[in-house]
Order: structure tokens, then sequence, then C-alpha cells
């Protein structure tokens, strides 16, 4: 099945590049002692998805091969691992953090490019459903990738979990040899290298959503740090912090789980995203209100399950409305936006953190609370309905 074999490659590739960045760290310390060669590592893989997105997505679009061009790329990236866990405590720091860049380079389309494939492998009729599962690769990613590179590191050693790590986004980027992606024919001239980014500004509604997904995704950065100063005020106990994000983190499984089986609003995913984005700021306005740590991590987990039907919505909206010559762009640069507000939100965080656990939490339901708000505006100033893609029967 192409789903099937598309899911793995995606898991895989995902799988690897959320437990690298642990693993990373974590061999930083043992083998340097120092941690902020880790946090520099880290930055090095991280930064690129934001810098190199529109001419990696570009160069996605361009490619007549694109399975040759997506295995090459990501087989880039597992080298990359591979190189920074073998340098590391073992030559100059620099070395490794150029290696990691390299990496870091291709990472988009571990994330935003592999998503952007499914209209190429998968009817249209059924890609709603598809992009629920594909949400899913991220979330499941999100909590086994950390956790199994730390376990890694713990039994064995650091080394050895950053080489697995590289292991199994080597294993992901031979997979995409299997997937029936076929040459493209080119056709027309070929877009400026920012044409994405100037779809993503003309277009109304990616627009939209765009903004909607951007100030919701503030809260990614925010919520570690929330964590970690609520359950503080409220158990004494920092490390309590890990069962906020668990049940943020498991409420987004959970949530992806459903849209897959119910995939609502297919004919309007923006509907989705704004619906989605303003529910999920609900539960978090209420935990300033009290009832102690089990009411906080209901209200986490209850928050998390939106996330999962807004990214599936928000991949729905790109499939939709991205022109096919700057299709892979637009999914690369939407996905390097997110990093760049994550990034954002961690920074206002850190600089506010003396404000208590209540403003932290706050600030981050008021992203999406606001993203929502400005989406939904800018979506009632575009007054354009929905192309109808092909094999996608009309509501009735």
């Amino acid at each position: 099945m192409v789903l099937a074999r598309y899911l793995l490659v995606a898991a895989l590739v995902r799988l690897a590049d959320e437990g690298a960045r642990v693993a990373i760290v974590l061999l930083a310390v043992d083998r340097t002692g120092d941690a902020a060669l880790g946090g520099i590592l880290v930055a090095a893989l991280m930064i690129p998805h934001v810098v190199a997105a529109p001419l990696i997505g570009a160069y996605g679009d361009r490619t007549r091969r694109p399975r040759l061009f997506y295995t090459v790329a990501l087989l880039t990236f597992a080298s990359s691992l591979a190189g920074c866990a073998l340098l590391v405590g073992g030559a100059p720091a620099w070395t490794a953090v150029v290696v990691v860049v390299l990496g870091g380079c291709c990472a988009p389309l571990a994330t935003g490019g592999l998503s952007s494939l499914l209209k190429e492998l998968v009817p249209a009729k059924r890609r709603p459903r598809a992009y629920s599962f594909d949400v899913l690769t991220y979330n499941t990613a999100g909590i086994v990738g950390p956790a199994f590179a730390a376990l890694l590191a713990a039994r064995i050693d650091a080394r050895p979990a950053a080489l697995v790590a590289a292991a199994v986004a080597a294993c992901g980027a031979l997979l995409v040899l299997t997937l029936p992606l076929r040459e493209r024919v080119a056709s027309g001239p070929r877009p400026p290298m920012a044409a994405g980014v100037v779809v993503l500004w003309t277009d109304p509604v990616l627009r939209a959503i765009t903004f909607a997904s951007s100030l919701g995704a503030i809260g990614i950065g925010v919520l570690p740090i929330a964590a970690t100063v609520l359950a503080t005020e409220r158990t004494g106990d920092a490390t309590d912090a890990g069962l906020l994000i668990s049940a943020y983190a498991v409420g987004g499984l959970i949530g992806s789980l459903a849209n897959a089986r119910f995939t609502p609003w297919v004919e309007r995913p923006q509907r989705l995203v704004i619906w989605g984005t303003l529910v999920g700021a609900v539960p978090l306005m209420c935990v300033p209100l009290g009832g102690g740590m089990p009411v906080a991590v209901v209200l986490f987990a209850l928050s998390g399950f939106t996330t999962g039907p807004v990214a599936s919505g928000q991949f729905g909206v790109r499939d939709r409305y991205a022109p096919a010559p700057v299709h892979t762009q637009v999914f690369t640069i939407s996905a390097g936006i997110k990093v760049s507000s994550g990034a954002v939100g961690a920074a206002v965080a850190g600089a506010t953190i003396g404000l208590g656990g209540a403003w932290l939490v706050l600030l981050f339901a008021g992203g999406k609370l606001f993203g929502a708000l400005l989406g939904a505006l800018l979506l009632r100033r575009a007054h354009r309905p929905a192309p109808e893609p092909a094999g996608v029967p009309h509501a009735a």
C-alpha cells in the first residue's frame, strides 16, 4: 500500500529528527562537559529549517526525479547526524557544527517536503485522511523520538544514541526509493526562487492560514517553559512538567487518530484550522483559574487534542491553494515559519518567566486565540471559494 510505505518513511525520518536533538545535547555533555555546545549544535540543526526552507523547497519543485532527489537529500541529513556523532569530543567543535548545518539544510524535506509528496501519491478524495495520518507521524515522532534517544543514552551511551538516529534516518531515506514517484515533465518557465513566499503572501486563504498557524505555533516554544514554571508552583517539583508536556502530546496523538477517523470539514479545511486553533485556546485559558495539577493535566490534554486536526487542516489548505510550480516550497516555508514562531515563543517566555506560570500559560493560549481571530478576519475579507480538487464530490 502506497500510503503505508509513505507513512513508514515519514515516521522513520521524523523519529530521527526529533531524537537527534536530544542525542546531540547528551553527546556534547557526555564527551565535552559543555552543555552550551549541545545548544549550539541543536541550533545549527534547527536554524537551517528556516533559512534553507525556500531554497530546498524550490529545488524540490524543480527536480524532475523527486524520488532520487529526496533519497539523496535525506541520506545527506542522516550522514550529517552520523558525522556529528563521530566528531563531537574527537575533533574541533566547529567541524561538528559545520556538518550539522549541512544536514539542517536538508531537514525541511523531512517535514513539509515529505508532506507535500502526498499530492502525488494519494488520490484527491483520500488525501484529507492521508494528511491526518501524516500528522500522526509528527505526533508520534515528537513523543517517541526524544524518549528513545534519552533511553539509549542512559542505558548504553550518547554516541550510539546519535548513531542510531542517523541509521533510522538513513533507513527512511532508502525507503523513499519504494515510493511510486514519477518523473516530472517540465511545463513552462521555472518560477523565481522567492515565488513560494510571494504565493503565501498574495493568496488570501494561504495568507490567512499562515498567520493563524504561525501565531498558534508560538506555543511550541512556550510549552516547556510554561509547564516547568507551572509545575514548580503547583507541586514544588519542576520534573512534574513532564506530565503537562506529555498530556499535551498524547492529546495531540488522540486528536490525530480521531481526525483520521472522522475527517471533518473536508470541503473547507481552513475552517478546521480556525476553529481548532480557537477551541485549543479555551482549556489553556482555564488553567490559571486553579484546580491543582490533575486539572491542569486534563486541560493541557484537551488543548493538545486540537493540534492534530489543526495540522491536518493546514496541510489541506496548502494542498488546495498552493500552485503546482511552488507546491513543495509552500510546504517547506510553512514548516520553517512554524519553527521560527516556536523560537519567538521560547524567547518571550524566557524573558518574562518571572511573571509566573499563569502568565506563561496565558501567553500560550493568547497565541492560539489571536491567531484564530486574525485568521478568521483575513478569511472573511478574502471571500474566495475553495477550488474543487479532482475526485472530491461537491457537498450535498
